[in-house]
């Protein structure tokens, strides 16, 4: 598309030059910025979870206290697959059920992220299985106000086998069942 003497084309060249190297530029910054997003949002992740493992091992929050706004932020379920006749959460350990109740994908995720080092510390014998008694331990040292009744309720839905210890899968279930519950009694005591 460029005829005639040299410097004539070279002449235009410079433009079609000028214009590749812009958009190539363009571009590249563009990238780097969604790569820099992308970056950040997995950094305040990570921020969020060490400082938060660190509340709950110095026993400054309690365990529903650290997590209710994240099961609530990613939507926490009616339990029950129904609502109850106040609109509230139907009681796990009313639910005659046998449905178990895990948490959706990403709340999963975070609490793997959270309590994981916590089930290994709590699996006194290493056999990563946690015993009720040393899944109560947990609780309490949690700060988690839970009557025995209900962690021998929640315990046994989670126990699938019946072995008397649930794996760390059932934990996280467990915990995001225990953290539903605090969640219906703040709004059971808000009315």
């Amino acid at each position: 598309f460029l005829h005639g003497p040299a410097e004539e084309v070279a002449e235009g060249e410079k433009y079609w030059a000028l214009s590749g190297l812009i958009i190539c530029l363009i571009g590249f910054v563009s990238y780097l910025l969604l790569q820099l997003r992308i970056s950040k949002k997995g950094t305040d992740k990570l921020k969020r979870v060490a400082i938060m493992k660190k509340l709950l091992t110095d026993g400054k929050v309690s365990l529903s206290g650290a997590l209710a706004d994240t099961i609530k932020t990613h939507g926490a379920p009616q339990l029950g697959g129904s609502s109850s006749t106040s609109g509230g959460y139907q009681s796990l350990t009313d639910s005659n059920d046998d449905t178990q109740w895990y948490p959706p994908p990403e709340t999963k995720e975070y609490l793997r992220e959270l309590l994981n080092e916590s089930f290994m510390k709590y699996d006194k014998d290493k056999n990563s299985l946690l015993e009720k008694s040393e899944a109560s331990v947990f609780l309490t040292d949690f700060h988690e106000e839970i009557s025995e009744r209900d962690v021998d309720a929640i315990f046994s839905r989670y126990d699938v086998d019946n072995s008397g210890a649930i794996n760390e899968e059932e934990f996280i279930g467990m915990v995001y069942s225990i953290i539903l519950m605090q969640i219906e009694k703040e709004q059971g005591g808000g009315q």
